[in-house]
């Protein structure tokens, strides 16, 4: 049974990420919802193999292939198609043995019926006596590079030609394995030692971030209701270590003015509200009407009441005449430092989209940089590793407007940026266990 529910929730989503573009989470929710599974443990496995199928689709893709050469992939069915994905990833990645193989295989035609796997019989039989390795046979090395980390050929030789060879294989193996979990202990809803110690009653064991305030890493739990119970009552915020390290560095004071762009889902705006410990004003603007509802909930779940929403495009100037003391912008990115936590992203990106986004990003930025006031200070931060929306959006930033320069950041963790701005801060997957980011900080001046 739990093979079986399993399984038609991870093809579900599978289909439904490719129909619709939705990502993992949303997918998986949607899937699991419509099947009407709740079972912790189906919904597990649903998730492992959506997610592990998702992250080799380049390899698995290959091995298909070269299962059965006559076979059209992608002129397959959505049903079937993903079946085929989470089959060869069983199979083949997982190397499991003839029996699981087999029970596996009977799930999925009970499943979707043996008529539509019909086609793919021969090709399941094959697969059988596949390794991962048989797909890198005659692969150039950066197709070889890609066959094993699991990435595009076209995103493996830009990481080479930005990082050099030996760091860019580094930066694409930490994307095999998701960060580390990181929470934020919220002040607003108790205190962070009586949090702490109510965790740790529940058997929830929680490191401490050096340097980073109420930041923790959770290195062990019992299992997720006792954890998730924290997340429902506000006590604690799910949140990476990267996108903490944005609301430290734009250094809120209580009664600043602050500005929170592109704001939802809102776990930025309630680290924000809870540095300047309620006190102040934080005006949050998204162009989703979706995830402003999202926000709004946010708010209420931490005890955020000094946070206003409101509805705006950030390519266009904000619907206020006010002056901010602190301006964050974490404006739309490639999320190619998230490729680790979701995979499907690295299959939809393209090296054009740099290009694309940090196009929006400049405008962004340059709209946004009106509103800051005389000594006020501009956060710009992305999850993104690309030098085209980082570096090279706050150099051209830079050399538009001269009212504003680059300060240090603190606290001071990650390495510096690329492009002589040592000011800048970029933290990667593979040094600092977290999502790749790139942070800088800017003071307006006087002409």
């Amino acid at each position: 049974m739990l093979l079986s529910d399993a399984l038609a929730v991870a093809v579900e989503t599978l289909s439904w990420m490719e129909i619709e573009g939705l990502s993992e989470r949303q997918a998986l929710a949607r899937s699991s919802n419509q099947l009407g599974i709740k079972d912790l443990g189906s919904l597990r496995l649903a998730q492992r193999l959506v997610l592990e199928s998702t992250r080799r689709q380049n390899l698995i893709e290959k091995l298909l292939e070269l299962a059965d050469p006559s076979l059209t992939y992608q002129s397959l069915k959505a049903g079937p198609r993903s079946f085929a994905r989470i089959y060869t990833y069983w199979t083949v990645v997982k190397n499991v043995d003839w029996n699981d193989a087999v029970a596996f295989l009977k799930a999925g035609r009970k499943l979707l019926g043996w008529r539509e796997l019909a086609p793919l019989e021969l090709t399941f039989g094959k697969l059988l006596g596949f390794r991962p390795e048989s797909a890198l046979t005659d692969a150039s090395d950066s197709e070889s590079i890609a066959l094993k980390t699991f990435h595009p050929k076209w995103y493996v030789e830009y990481c080479v030609k930005m990082f050099g060879r030996s760091n860019a294989i580094a930066i694409l193996n930490a994307d095999k394995t998701p960060p580390p979990t990181y929470i934020r202990v919220n002040t607003l809803a108790e205190d962070e030692s009586t949090i702490v110690e109510k965790m740790k009653r529940d058997g929830i064991e929680l490191d401490k971030i050096k340097g980073m305030k109420y930041v923790y890493g959770l290195s062990r739990s019992r299992g997720l209701p006792p954890f998730s119970k924290f997340v429902r009552s506000g006590e604690i915020q799910v949140q990476d270590k990267s996108s903490c390290y944005t609301a430290l560095a734009a250094k809120p004071k209580p009664g600043s003015v602050v500005f929170d762009v592109c704001a939802a889902p809102g776990a930025k705006t309630s680290f924000l509200a809870q540095l300047m410990r309620n006190r102040g004003t934080i005006y949050s603007f998204d162009i989703s009407e979706r995830r402003i509802a999202i926000w709004k909930k946010e708010m209420r779940r931490m005890r955020v009441n000094i946070a206003q929403p409101f509805l705006a495009d950030a390519r266009q100037s904000l619907p206020l005449n006010i002056e901010a003391d602190v301006l964050v912008l974490d404006p739309p990115c490639s999320n190619s430092g998230t490729f680790a936590k979701t995979p499907s992203a690295k299959w939809r990106i393209k090296l054009t989209d740099f290009k694309r986004f940090s196009q929006i990003q400049l405008q962004m930025l340059n709209q946004c940089a009106n509103q800051v006031r005389l000594g006020g200070r501009l956060v710009y931060s992305t999850c993104s590793i690309s030098v085209e929306e980082n570096e090279k959006v706050i150099e051209t930033f830079l050399g538009l407007d001269p009212r504003f320069s680059l300060v240090e950041i603190e606290p001071e963790i990650g390495k510096t940026g690329m492009k002589g701005l040592s000011k800048c801060r970029r933290l990667y997957p593979q040094l600092d266990e977290c999502n790749g980011y790139f942070l800088a900080a800017m003071i307006r001046k006087a002409y």
